[in-house]
């Protein structure tokens, strides 16, 4: 699998010494010979540079590469916890951030299902208003997993469609104006935030005015640009996000 390789990401953050290729760290992993909390800060890091490059310019301008990249450290991350006996609620974060920004390694994981059957596309109608600043298809992803999976709280840069087709989810939102209360998980993931929105400490202290609402089999939840939004599935589930400009 043509990974790019970490000395081609030779940035300022990497300190000296930590220059190994993507398969180097996973076959460490596999074979044990590396502690999980020290393989953890690698990958974290390795993940942050993905994560930059998939905000450089449109996410479907983005090397597929680097989205592959950023899907596998993010399994990585997650089997780190697992090893690490850290609770479920973080390694599905882990597993669901890899799934929401990254794109699938082919047998690994999960598959392309809107790809592999690409007749599923005829059941989707895109509203006009998709259309409107833009020419271009939106994008559109399936979201298939069971209760308890949760996407951290997280802004998109392009306006989400939220289509409810299975079981039902709850989201907490905030508006953007309010992110210079919003703590992020670090100057390369500006976009990700690590803040526990379902503790009521947290609404009562933040200073962020949250509103929150489950969405329903059936249900469309419009959800604007670069808007914070927290995600938990309640049941099992069937998601669609449709992207546009």
């Amino acid at each position: 699998m043509d990974f790019p390789k970490t000395e081609k990401l030779k940035l300022e953050l990497f300190p000296k010494g930590l220059h190994f290729s993507i398969s180097e760290l996973l076959l460490e992993l596999v074979n044990e010979q590396e502690e999980f909390s020290r393989a953890l800060k690698r990958v974290e890091l390795l993940r942050d540079v993905a994560h930059d490059q998939l905000n450089a310019g449109k996410y479907s301008d983005v090397d597929v590469k680097w989205r592959r990249a950023y899907y596998l450290f993010s399994f990585v991350e997650a089997f780190c916890k697992f090893r690490m006996n850290q609770s479920s609620v973080e390694i599905l974060k882990s597993c669901d951030e890899g799934l929401l920004m990254g794109a699938p390694v082919d047998g690994f994981m999960q598959h392309p299902l809107l790809e592999q059957v690409p007749e599923l596309y005829d059941d989707i109608e895109f509203p006009d208003y998709c259309f409107t600043n833009s020419s271009d298809d939106p994008e559109v992803n399936a979201w298939i997993g069971p209760a308890g999976t949760v996407s951290s709280l997280h802004t998109d840069n392009k306006f989400n469609l939220f289509a409810q087709i299975r079981g039902k989810k709850y989201f907490v939102l905030a508006d953007p104006k309010y992110s210079s209360l919003i703590p992020t998980v670090s100057k390369v993931m500006f976009n990700s935030s690590k803040l526990e929105v379902e503790d009521k400490e947290v609404w009562d202290n933040s200073g962020v005015v949250f509103e929150d609402c489950i969405v329903q089999e059936g249900d469309l939840l419009y959800i604007p640009k670069l808007y914070w939004h927290y995600v938990r599935s309640l049941t099992p589930s069937i998601s669609l996000s449709i992207w546009f400009e």
